[in-house]
């Protein structure tokens, strides 16, 4: 009796249990709960379905990357020049009349005073010198006293008044001029007494009305931004033993007060922070002799521009093996595969006939191979166009791209040009045809084992010698599986304008150009398992990114 209790309680434990573990698998998520099971999941991730996966299927990551760059500037030039007009500076000066009267009478006697007061203004002192008094004596008794401002400068017998020199101290904005007569004394039945006639007080004023001149320039927001040094240079025309000091202005701040070289070109450092976005005024003074400066010009040199990177990773289970394809489309590979178009395809392009190739997209496609090159026609293709040996066509000769006449041209881009990678470096590497990871591959100051190969035809140095480059060959890559795709996704700030960019993904480059808000295209055959890239470089103007997405999408 006891045996058959005790059978009958684990049996109800035993199925107590199995209840617990039906309501544990019924609560479980369907994913969880397929993969307990070993069972294929019928259920989607939010991102599609997933009936096309193998057995042993994997959540999917929809968004790789969200970010917001947000503005990118654009810088198309290095430096920046802004002449500015000659100026000329000078003084003149003139003697002018500062006070004058006809006739002046004074007189001085036991009952009988008169004196008198002659007031004059000296507009601006600084620029008032040699100032004198003078006067003709009609009638003369005594002992004439003249005071400027209370103070005595004659006193004395004035039969005739000689030529009073002032002395520039004793002046001020408002003159005061006292003529007295001494005292008669003991002589009390007489009068002392002058009469001075063509009285008038002169000076030698100098103008400074042209002893200044002021010039203005534009600075951009994005040059102010950048700025990282500035200097403004000058060539005064000047006699120095004639000259005073040439003080510079650069917005109202003295930059400059001394005799400078003249007939010889001046430089001067300016700090950054004296630039202002907009109009920005730099003006000229002197206070004595006559300037002419010209070759005026403020250089502005901005900093090195750094595009931002954005990575992201991948699920390896995203991709799969395959044995790699030596002639792809746009390979420089000596094959030019079926379906491939000329101007996508150097190989393709040159076996067309005696043809020309261009190896960046000019602006329109169809320009990248054609068979007349005028001169008209080479300013098209930035890199220079070349035939299958890498001359330049006649017409596209001694410019920016030929590679074969050993000048560089200014301005040349050291990607664009052979001779221009070695004028940068004499160690430099140089490839003859664009590397799979783009043109600003094409020169590089050092090489690696795994970039080597990214050459066809191999590096090169300036005397000609190959990059040696180990032997083995890569023949299983990682491609994306072929149920799903992966997208950029760009939304820029829609403001109608013209946007455009270089975008480079691990190294592949295309090219945006639209005016509208949002741009997306598929980068499947340019990512990677595991860590992949992102750069933006925009091209024309400066671009406002408000968000950039990666996304990988199930295919329909």
């Amino acid at each position: 009796m006891r045996k058959a209790q005790s059978a009958a309680g684990a049996a109800g434990l035993v199925a107590l249990l199995a209840v617990f573990i039906v309501l544990y698998m019924l609560l479980l998520p369907p994913q969880e709960r397929a993969n307990l099971l070993g069972e294929q999941s019928t259920t989607g991730t939010g991102t599609g379905t997933n009936q096309n996966l193998p057995s042993g299927a994997f959540t999917i990551n929809k968004t790789a990357l969200t970010a917001s760059p947000g503005r990118i500037e654009y810088l198309k030039f290095s430096s920046y020049d802004h002449p500015l007009p000659a100026v000329n500076l000078y003084t003149t000066t003139s003697a002018k009349i500062l006070a004058k009267e006809e006739s002046l009478y004074v007189k001085n006697g036991i009952f009988d005073f008169l004196s008198r007061n002659v007031t004059f203004k000296v507009a601006d002192l600084e620029y008032t010198d040699n100032v004198l008094l003078s006067a003709n004596t009609e009638k003369a008794q005594g002992r004439l006293r003249i005071y400027l401002n209370n103070v005595v400068i004659y006193d004395g017998d004035a039969n005739p008044l000689p030529v009073i020199n002032i002395d520039k101290e004793l002046l001020q904005a408002m003159n005061i001029i006292l003529f007295e007569v001494s005292p008669v004394g003991w002589k009390f039945w007489t009068t002392n007494e002058f009469t001075l006639t063509k009285f008038q007080v002169t000076g030698d004023v100098i103008d400074v009305s042209e002893q200044t001149s002021k010039t203005s320039f534009i600075v951009t927001d994005t040059e102010k931004f950048n700025l990282e040094k500035a200097t403004l240079r000058f060539f005064p025309d000047c006699n120095p033993n004639d000259v005073g000091k040439l003080k510079i202005y650069f917005n109202n701040q003295n930059i400059y007060s001394s005799i400078p070289d003249c007939s010889q070109l001046n430089q001067l450092d300016l700090s950054p922070d004296l630039m202002s976005s907009g109009t920005n005024d730099v003006t000229f003074k002197t206070d004595k002799g006559y300037y002419t400066v010209s070759q005026l010009n403020v250089h502005t040199e901005l900093k090195k521009q750094t595009y931002p990177v954005y990575y992201f990773e991948l699920d390896e289970r995203l991709f799969v093996g395959e044995e790699e394809d030596t002639n792809a489309c746009g390979e420089v590979d000596g094959v030019c595969p079926a379906n491939c178009d000329e101007d996508l395809d150097r190989d393709c392009c040159f076996e067309t006939g005696n043809k020309y190739w261009c190896d960046v997209v000019p602006n329109e496609e169809g320009d990248r191979c054609i068979a007349v090159v005028s001169k008209d026609v080479c300013g098209r293709c930035l890199t220079g166009y070349e035939d299958s040996t890498n001359n330049a066509p006649d017409a596209c000769k001694n410019i920016c791209g030929d590679d074969k006449d050993n000048k560089c041209p200014v301005g040349c881009s050291k990607s664009y040009d052979k001779d221009c990678c070695f004028a940068d470096s004499t160690n430099n590497y140089w490839c003859d045809n664009v590397p799979i990871y783009g043109i600003d591959q094409v020169c590089k100051p050092s090489l690696t084992q795994s970039q080597c190969k990214d050459c066809a035809g191999k590096y090169k140095t300036k005397t000609g010698e190959s990059y040696s480059c180990e032997d083995g060959k890569e023949t299983d890559i990682k491609t994306l599986r072929n149920d799903f795709d992966v997208f950029i996704v760009f939304r820029f700030l829609d403001d109608k304008e013209h946007k455009a960019a270089n975008i480079y993904v691990n190294g592949h480059k295309f090219y945006i150009d639209t005016y509208k808000g949002e741009y997306k295209k598929v980068i499947s055959n340019y990512i990677e398992p595991g860590s992949n890239a992102v750069k933006i470089e925009p091209d024309i103007s400066t671009l406002d990114i408000i968000e950039l997405k990666i996304e990988v999408q199930p295919k329909k």
